[in-house]
């Protein structure tokens, strides 16, 4: 086994998330295309933007130390997307789909902030002070979209009871 850095682990880190952040671009589109709600299909479009953007900044951060800006797989992104597709699949159109959708999408952003509070935190640790200012960036905007998307949660969840909501027994 060849002998790995700290530093080595923090550069697989950055493409494991560049490849995620890609992964996600490619998924968002889809996802706006099978919404009902335009609070939500705004909101995917708005992250679809900040996706784009947080990708080049790795690629710089990457750049940065002077390594080849190329993502390796992230198996775990990969895992959580065809999640969203199964909703999109399983639900039909409307409040129970755009709720799914939320779901999935909440499940992203979770991963994406665990993502990018532990790279944060190797940076601080080797004292790379740009990277940290950069993902601590990055970290807030996840964290602003999530909240944003349980938001919509509620607004689109808001006008159906209990009843609705609830399958019928018999």
């Amino acid at each position: 086994m060849p002998n790995k850095s700290f530093h080595d682990l923090y550069i697989h880190e950055l493409k494991d998330t560049l490849s995620a952040e890609t992964q996600i671009q490619k998924a968002l589109p889809k996802l706006m295309d099978a919404c009902e709600s335009e609070a939500l299909k705004n909101a995917l479009n708005e992250h679809l933007a900040q996706t784009k953007q947080h990708a080049t900044k790795i690629k710089k951060l990457l750049q940065g130390h002077g390594e080849d800006p190329t993502a390796i797989m992230c198996e775990g992104m990969e895992g959580l997307l065809k999640e969203g597709d199964s909703a999109i699949e399983e639900f039909p159109l409307g409040v129970v789909r755009d709720s799914a959708i939320i779901a999935a999408c909440q499940k992203v952003e979770h991963y994406e902030i665990c993502a990018y509070g532990t790279l944060r935190a190797m940076a601080n640790t080797m004292n790379h002070t740009e990277d940290s200012t950069v993902l601590t960036e990055i970290l807030h905007q996840e964290s602003m979209t999530n909240d944003g998307l349980t938001q919509i949660a509620l607004q689109i969840q808001a006008p159906f009871s209990q009843k609705e909501l609830m399958p019928s027994r018999k």
